[in-house]
């Protein structure tokens, strides 16, 4: 799945990307940090994950966010 970013740990992805002060993540930058795609399908892809279960999320609203933590031991 992490084919790309195998050897980066998280904390190096999110400075790539400019990132790296958060501690919580929308469903689009999450889809990019765990694919390595800022595509709307990856994104599509995080969210059926959301609602399914697959992945720990909090709600604002309509609105899905992924903490660090959970992404860290999606990595």
């Amino acid at each position: 799945m992490l084919h790309q970013h195998q050897s980066l740990s998280l904390s190096q992805l999110l400075q790539i990307l400019g990132i790296e002060d958060k501690i919580c993540f929308d469903l689009k930058e999450a889809a990019h940090i765990i694919f390595n795609d800022p595509k709307h399908a990856a994104y599509r892809r995080m969210l059926r994950w959301a609602k399914s279960g697959q992945i720990e999320t909090f709600k604002d609203g309509s609105r899905h966010f992924v903490a660090r933590k959970t992404l860290e031991s999606l990595l």
